[in-house]
C-alpha cells in the first residue's frame, strides 16, 4: 500500500511538471476540470478567475475577470465580450443594480433581430410602479400594482389596471374610462344638498397651458377646492393640484334636480294666476 502511494506521488509530479513549465513560459494558466460519477468526486463548488486588465489578444474560449468594469469576459476568437451579453451587449452589475450601457435596443420574448424599442417585450409586463419620461405604448393589457408616471403620450390598446395613481403630462386616449362605483365598496352614503348653490359658485374658464401653449377649457383646482375639497388632490412632491372632473357629475345631477323643482314651482304659480 505504501509503495502504491509513492508511485502515485511520482506520477503526479511528472504530470504537473509540463503544465507548470507551460504556465511560466506563456504566462497563461489553463484549467481543465473533469468530473466523475458518482458524487461527490468531481463536484466543484467555486471557481476563481484571476482579475486583470484586458489582454491585447486572446484565443477562443479564454476567460478573465475584467478589473475595469467588474465583469467576466470571454474571447470568441475575434474579440473580448462580456459573458451573457453577446457581442452587441454590455451588462454591468453593481450591487443589486443591473445596467446595460449598450446604445441599441433590448428584446425580451421577441425573435426580432433588431428589437423595435429600447425595451421591446413580447408579452405582459407586471410592475409595482412605472415611470416614463417619454411616450408609452402597450399593444396588450397593462397592469401596474403601484403609481404610474408618464412624461408623454400613453396609448394602451388593451385593458389597463393600476393599483395607485396614474400621472401623465401628455394625452391619455381610450375608448372607455370606467370608475369604480359599486355600492359594496362604499360606506356613509348620503344624498347631496345645496348642489345648485355650490355649482353656481364654480367658475368655468378658458385658458392656455404653459407647457405647450394649447388652448383649453376647464376649472381652476384652487377654486373647486373651496367648494368641493373632496374632489381636489394635491401632489405631495410638487404641490400641484388636480380635479376629479368626472365626480362633478353627481353635483350637476342634483343641481339640475333642484333647478327643475324650482321651475315646476314657478310653473304652478303661473298656472294659478291664469
Amino acid at each position: 500500500m505504501l509503495n502504491m502511494k509513492k508511485i502515485l506521488a511520482v506520477m503526479l509530479c511528472i504530470l504537473c511538471a509540463p503544465i507548470a513549465s507551460f504556465a511560466q513560459s506563456s504566462n497563461t494558466e489553463v484549467l481543465t476540470i473533469t468530473t466523475y460519477y458518482p458524487s461527490p468526486a468531481g463536484v466543484y463548488r467555486s471557481l476563481k478567475l484571476q482579475p486583470g486588465n484586458e489582454p491585447a489578444s486572446g484565443v477562443a474560449g479564454w476567460m478573465y475577470y475584467n478589473l475595469t468594469n467588474n465583469v467576466i469576459k470571454y474571447h470568441n476568437g475575434t474579440s473580448w465580450n462580456v459573458i451573457g451579453s453577446g457581442q452587441e451587449g454590455y451588462w454591468n452589475l453593481t450591487g443589486t443594480n443591473l445596467a446595460n450601457t449598450n446604445s441599441g435596443n433590448v428584446g425580451i420574448g421577441t425573435m426580432a433581430v433588431v428589437p423595435a424599442a429600447k425595451l421591446d417585450v413580447a408579452g405582459n409586463i407586471r410592475a409595482t410602479g412605472i415611470q416614463s419620461t417619454g411616450a408609452m405604448a402597450a399593444g396588450g393589457a397593462m397592469t401596474v400594482g403601484g403609481a404610474m408616471t408618464v412624461g408623454g403620450t400613453m396609448t394602451v390598446s388593451g385593458a389597463m389596471t393600476a393599483g395607485s395613481t396614474i400621472t401623465s403630462s401628455g394625452t391619455i386616449t381610450a375608448p372607455v374610462f370606467l370608475y369604480s362605483s359599486d355600492r359594496s365598496l362604499k360606506k356613509n352614503i348620503l344624498p347631496l344638498s345645496n348642489s345648485l348653490e355650490k355649482i353656481m359658485r364654480l367658475q368655468g374658464v378658458s385658458f392656455i397651458w404653459k407647457r405647450d401653449s394649447r388652448a383649453d377649457l376647464g376649472l381652476v383646482a384652487q377654486d373647486v377646492e373651496k367648494v368641493y375639497p373632496e374632489l381636489v388632490s394635491t401632489n405631495l412632491d410638487t404641490g400641484l393640484k388636480s380635479v376629479e372632473y368626472g365626480n362633478l357629475i353627481a353635483a350637476l345631477v342634483e343641481a339640475v334636480k333642484e333647478q327643475q323643482k324650482r321651475i315646476q314651482a314657478l310653473e304652478s304659480e303661473v298656472a294659478a294666476l291664469k
